[in-house]
Order: C-alpha cells, then structure tokens, then sequence
C-alpha cells in the first residue's frame, strides 16, 4: 500500500497563475521548487503513520467483530491528513521552518529566500489589486478623500499572507488517499 498525495486538478480562471493552468500544474511546479508537499510528510510523518494505522486496527475490530469490510478503510485517516495539509499551509510553517534554518543551510536553498517574498508583500490573486497597491495613483489616500469615494478604495495596504495559499485553489484542491498495489494475474 501506498500513501498518494497531490491534488483535485482543476483549472485556474484567471492568467495570473505562474504560466500554469490547472492546480496539477502548479502542484508540479511547486513540488519540483519547493518540495511543500514532500516537507509536510516529512514534519508529519509519525502523526500520518499513526493516523494510517489507527484506520487498519478499527477495520480489524469491525469486521473481527461481525461488520462488513469497509470501501475504504483509510477514509478517516486521509481527510485527517487532508485537514492538516491546510492547517500546515494557513500556519504559514514553510517560512517558519526556513526562518529556523542556519545561514549555511539557509544558502544553499535557493528558495529559501524567494518562496515567501509575494507572501510577504500580500500579494494575491483573490483580489482585484494583486500587487497590493493602494489605488488611487499609486498613493495612500486619507481616510477622509477615501471616505468621499467610498469603499472602493483601500486606505492601508493588506498584511502579509500565507506562502503557497494565493488564490486559495491549491489549497482547497489538495487530496490524499491510498494506493493498493496492483494484483497479480
């Protein structure tokens, strides 16, 4: 049996999603920089095997017990690992665990340094000024002229975000589930 991880593959309604167009694509490209996924097993590896093994050893009592065998005995276990996808994602833990590293480790990941950058800046596609702009020229505008043109424009700029949550789609798209190998003929 295998553990699998990876995501819905939906497509992205808007051109601002890195030259991708659906969340496998930019579950690939942020794999292959940045290993999320690969980095969340890692942190989570005792918690998922626990998880993981705690579904067998119910599934064993139910049927040792006189139920039917379930569809999928690692349901509860999977939307477990599913959940703590998001909640390490919202946690912000990548930059958490980059910030922890040395300089000497930090150098030679060169993405340690521009993974977070967007983040920081609030950048996101889940509104209209993705670049975190004020929008009337360019400038911060008084909470008085702001008042004047009403909730259209933005008076301070938004705070950072989460790194690898921009429009939220990746995130929401993420699955987990077990692979059986295959039978032999």
């Amino acid at each position: 049996m295998k553990l699998v991880m990876g995501v819905v593959d939906v497509a992205y309604s808007d051109a601002n999603s890195g030259g991708a167009s659906t969340t496998g694509e930019v579950a690939q490209i942020l794999e292959d920089k940045y290993h999320v996924m690969e980095t969340f097993l890692v942190t989570r590896e005792e918690k998922i095997a626990e998880w993981l093994a705690d579904g067998l050893a119910d599934e064993i009592a139910d049927v040792v017990s006189g139920k039917p065998p379930s569809r999928d005995p690692f349901k509860g276990a999977t939307q477990q690992i599913e959940a703590e996808f998001r909640a390490f994602l919202d946690a912000n833990e990548m930059a958490h665990l980059v910030a922890g590293l040395s300089a000497g480790e930090s150098a030679a990941f060169d993405w340690s340094r521009t993974f977070n950058s967007a983040a920081n800046r609030g950048v996101s596609h889940r509104f209209k000024d993705v670049n975190n702009r004020a929008l009337k020229g360019g400038k911060l505008l008084s909470a008085a002229m702001a008042g004047k043109l009403g909730s259209r424009v933005k008076t301070k700029p938004r705070g950072p975000r989460p790194a690898f949550i921009d429009t939220g789609l990746y995130q929401a798209s993420f699955t987990a589930w077990i692979e059986a190998p295959p039978k032999e003929v």
